[in-house]
């Protein structure tokens, strides 16, 4: 089984902080991208990391949607 690598919280927030600052509305796409080539490549755990954070970039995205922020 592949797992994650050990990231905390705070980790995968600022990780997510960082692609919304960077990539804007396309923050979820470009992680889905990362996710993607990593698998590709072979890199199962990078990719779960990914996983994480990809989920972690939606829910900021759908909580901002609701709030009726701009992403």
């Amino acid at each position: 089984m592949v797992s994650a690598l050990p990231l905390d919280d705070s980790e995968i927030a600022r990780a997510v902080e960082e692609m919304i600052a960077e990539h804007g509305d396309e923050a979820l796409t470009k992680a889905n991208d990362r996710v993607k080539k990593l698998k590709s490549e072979g890199f199962d755990s990078i990719a779960k990391t990914w996983m994480l954070i990809r989920e972690a970039i939606n829910d900021e995205q759908e909580l901002g949607n609701k709030r009726g922020e701009p992403s």
